[in-house]
């Protein structure tokens, strides 16, 4: 008897371990594609794949891009659906991820507008926008009770318009008509793509995306990732962005508020989750996390700690990871 109860005892212990597996980060799937786009590109697969990689980028987030959990989902037989919840387990095994993104791409526009008589002389500029709704799956939760916990929903809209109006003489395309004409056969998110006005839209979607995502989700902060995830989850092609790390101070402290030397100047934007950091010869630990109350000035904000205030102090230093 004593040693049927030691064996069960292991195997339950065996089964809670497995189930409690350490998980972190997220893994995107293909969004829904309720857009009028009708491009070379697949905003439902691109949309998701961009914001992904913006997380990874602006907060070094361990991320799966949608289009490495698709081919991970092709390889399945039979091939389940996008949404089911079986298959959603399955990436959470595969990948070790402690979140899934869903979501629908509801708007994917570029528009052009002409002012003048187009065979005689004119002027035209052009928009692009975004909006994508999304939905944050808790794996872990669904994992252990088979609850299906969405952990944070909400939507995020990108717009930008070229205020330089261009000059169209005798119906000849301006350059810009001509970039205009030539989108789809760009690289969605490459080099070129970013300096386009849909490019500058996505940037904006993506940088709200990613400010919304971590104040709806506090511990998400945790989940950064010191290097790449174990295994190669990159995209076979990879979204560009161009980075640079801005590195400010705490220069007043009052209970859980500060102001740090970061702003306008520097790219910081209300809504941002930012490190605080302590130099300690040529390492740094991070010792708090704070987010951008307000925007004050130049080099001026207003943030807030979300977590280790008693740790820092006035000489702490505030790491700001601009990405454009």
């Amino acid at each position: 008897m004593r040693i049927r109860l030691v064996s069960l005892s292991i195997l339950i212990l065996l089964f809670a371990a497995a189930g409690s597996a350490q998980t972190r980060g997220m893994a995107f799937v293909r969004f829904a594609n309720h857009t009028d786009f009708e491009g070379t590109w697949d905003p439902g697969l691109e949309m998701p794949r961009y914001l992904g990689a913006f997380l990874r980028a602006e907060h070094r987030l361990s991320v799966v891009s949608a289009s490495v959990v698709g081919t991970f989902r092709e390889d399945l037989s039979p091939i389940p659906a996008w949404d089911d919840v079986k298959f959603w387990r399955q990436v959470r095994q595969r990948f070790g991820v402690r979140y899934l993104v869903t979501g629908t791409v509801e708007v994917f526009d570029i528009s052009r507008f002409v002012t003048g008589q187009p065979a005689v002389g004119g002027y035209e500029a052009f928009k692009g926008e975004v909006t994508v709704t999304y939905e944050v799956i808790d794996l872990d939760r669904l994992e252990r009770s088979g609850d299906l916990l969405i952990t944070a929903r909400g939507e995020s809209r990108g717009e930008f318009a070229d205020r330089a109006l261009a000059w169209t003489l005798l119906g000849k395309p301006t350059q810009r008509t001509v970039e205009f004409r030539d989108l789809n056969t760009l690289r969605f998110g490459g080099e070129e793509f970013a300096r386009t006005v849909i490019g500058q839209a996505c940037l904006e979607s993506a940088r709200r995306f990613a400010d919304d995502l971590l104040e709806r989700i506090p511990g998400l902060a945790a989940h950064r990732s010191a290097g790449e995830l174990e295994g190669d989850w990159s995209d076979s092609t990879q979204i560009s962005f161009r980075e640079r790390v801005v590195e400010g101070k705490i220069v007043f402290m009052e209970g859980s508020d500060a102001f740090i030397s970061l702003g306008t100047d520097d790219g910081v934007r209300e809504g941002q989750v930012l490190p605080v950091v302590e130099q300690a010869g040529d390492e740094s630990r991070q010792v708090a996390t704070i987010r951008v109350v307000q925007v004050r000035g130049p080099h001026l904000s207003l943030a807030r700690f979300i977590a280790g205030s008693d740790s820092a102090t006035t000489s702490s230093k505030v790491r700001l990871r601009v990405v454009e």
